[in-house]
């Protein structure tokens, strides 16, 4: 098997060049453009010499395309080149400014050498010149995607242990940091990937999710190179305004291979009842990946519930973790888990650390499990303060060791050693060194990993432990008029104390009913999690700050809140007082 992305892909061009490698769905229905893999090979070949005339092996190279096939051909042209690739979104058309800021903030971190973009994209260079940092980095248009001409070097100078993608994180928690990622990191977790399939021997990967962020670029379109199969992709914008477009696609080319975070199932189950669903054939979906930290239970089981009729088969749908940090997946369900797919825990225990099963018809929390890590890649779960290795049943948090982990953060010493290195603490003496510390926290019980939550975005409240998105999902089950996934349970301080804020997207207008909303979250909240709420903010749609896969920024959105860059509907804010153990009054 090639040992880099390079000889992989001269590989396939030598032995399948006729064959489909991917098809993008330019409107995302039916529209089309296609690259077999001598296409592609050919032109990444075109687009590295390019980079060759310009930079020399090692150097990093910034990506900005809209989704497509440019994209794809840019992104290997820098793997034959033996340059890292930065992929960065594009700048919105409408608005460049906040996307030509974070370009701007990515080129500068990076010191990137080259921006590689495609004749679309090019217009935003004009604006780059009114940032200093990106006014020196030249601009170099590729050729569309199919004009290539050059023949692939399989003798490149790429080592396995060289910089294949610089992939900054999304920030779910934090400002996003530039993680190293190389070519045998990368090919260990395709590798990983594969096992969690089950390693087909044929199969179609579709996908809708971004090309610039792990779960795309590496879970939907270096995988199918890997298993020399084609793959469908479609943009993210065409997946959001018409998310049942996702599913006619994997109906019309019979996928076996697709997923996304809990909100595109989620969508996907508030689009059951149209009219369009009729033709719909999901016989063909094998593995229907689902990765978020926790999963939801609900949107699990509604989603199957919706799409059952169209062909969906039982524990398609299955559970898998992950992080750029260990190129992407960590762990990952199978069909036979599927007896112990969902557990149902006592909520009290759990929030005190331990973990006691109750029947599936006694009061609880469902978790659903992501999975076991695959051969060769090794999951402890650690007191997060003391590093002591924890037993099955209690939970802490996930620390990570194998072939798919990255070296570090780019620049980034200080962050690097308190992320990468730890050492679990076994009883016996130290375990091995090189952990990754997730800042994740769950527990494993048959070799299963269960999420609970973020240990940064705990909240804390007189000792006990509330997770966020319990309190968020509670919050959104109180009116539709609550946008499902548009919700972030976040720590409130004033100068008595700390406390729980909810920030809140909300459809409603008029004042009383928005009183009204915000007196029935509260209510909600006291009598679900038996704490009372300090603040509710209820804010307009699209206002609660999400990661590039879907995750809810609690921090950034709770900077924002205070920034005054959300534009707040509504507010009920309470000081906290010292014994009150009642749920504080409805102020409006």
């Amino acid at each position: 098997m090639a040992d880099t992305l390079a000889r992989l892909l001269v590989e396939r061009a030598q032995r399948q060049g006729d064959e489909l490698a991917y098809t993008f769905v330019t409107d995302g229905e039916e529209e089309q453009r296609s690259l077999t893999y001598g296409q592609l090979a050919a032109d990444a070949a075109t687009v590295a010499g390019q980079l060759a005339r310009r930079v020399a092996p090692g150097a990093r190279v910034v990506l900005v395309f809209e989704a497509g096939l440019d994209f794809l051909v840019a992104f290997f042209g820098c793997q034959l080149a033996g340059v890292a690739a930065v992929p960065v979104y594009p700048p919105a058309p409408g608005k460049p400014g906040p996307g030509l800021a974070n370009l701007a903030r990515v080129v500068d971190d990076c010191r990137a050498e080259v921006i590689l973009t495609s004749p679309t994209c090019q217009p935003f260079a004009a604006g780059a010149a009114d940032h200093p940092r990106l006014r020196d980095v030249p601009w170099v248009v590729t050729r569309p995607a199919g004009t290539g001409t050059a023949a692939p070097d399989p003798a490149a100078p790429v080592r396995p242990d060289s910089l294949a993608l610089l992939q900054y994180t999304s920030g779910s928690t934090g400002t996003p940091k530039g993680v190293l990622l190389r070519h045998e990191n990368l090919l260990a977790n395709l590798d990983a990937m594969d096992w969690f399939v089950h390693r087909p021997s044929t199969g179609t990967v579709v996908s809708w999710l971004p090309m610039y962020h792990d779960m795309g670029l590496i879970g939907t379109v270096l995988y199918p190179l890997y298993k020399g199969m084609p793959g469908y992709l479609m943009s993210p914008l065409h997946f959001l305004h018409r998310p049942l477009r996702w599913l006619k696609l994997i109906t019309r080319v019979g996928a076996t291979i697709s997923g996304g975070p809990s909100f595109a199932y989620q969508l996907c189950v508030r689009r059951a009842e149209a009219a369009d669903t009729e033709k719909l054939d999901l016989s063909s979906w094998q593995v229907a990946f689902n990765g978020a930290e926790p999963i939801n239970p609900r949107v699990l089981r509604a989603f199957e519930a919706a799409y059952r009729p169209y062909g969906l088969r039982p524990a398609t749908v299955v559970g898998c973790y992950g992080m750029a940090e260990a190129s992407l997946l960590i762990t990952g369900a199978h069909r036979q888990d599927e007896p112990d797919r969902v557990l149902r825990v006592d909520a009290d225990q759990l929030a005190a650390g331990q973990v006691v099963t109750v029947a599936p018809d006694q009061p609880g929390r469902d978790l659903v499990s992501s999975g076991r890590p695959a051969p060769g890649h090794d999951v402890r779960i650690c007191d997060p303060d003391t590093g002591r290795q924890l037993p099955e049943g209690q939970v802490g948090e996930i620390w990570y060791l194998g072939p798919s982990l990255s070296s570090g953060y780019w620049r980034k010493p200080e962050q690097t050693a308190a992320a990468f290195g730890a050492t679990p603490d076994t009883g016996d003496g130290p375990g091995p060194t090189g952990f990754l510390r997730t800042g994740d926290l769950g527990f494993l019980r048959a070799g299963q990993l269960y999420v609970t939550g973020r240990h940064k975005d705990l909240l804390i409240v007189r000792g006990r432990n509330v997770y966020p998105h319990d309190v968020e999902e509670t919050v959104q089950a109180v009116d539709p008029r609550l946008r499902s996934g548009g919700g972030a349970a976040v720590t409130h301080v004033d100068p008595l104390g700390e406390g729980i804020a909810v920030i809140q997207e909300v459809t409603a207008r008029d004042p009383e009913e928005l009183r009204r909303l915000a007196g029935a979250i509260r209510g909600a909240v006291l009598t679900v999690h038996q704490v009372p709420l300090a603040a509710v903010h209820l804010v307009a749609p699209r206002s609660v700050l999400k990661t590039s896969s879907g995750k809810i920024r609690r921090s950034a959105t709770a900077a924002a809140l205070r920034a005054g860059e959300l534009t707040v509907l509504h507010q009920q804010i309470d000081p906290i007082e010292e014994g009150d153990d009642n749920g504080p009054a409805g102020t409006g």
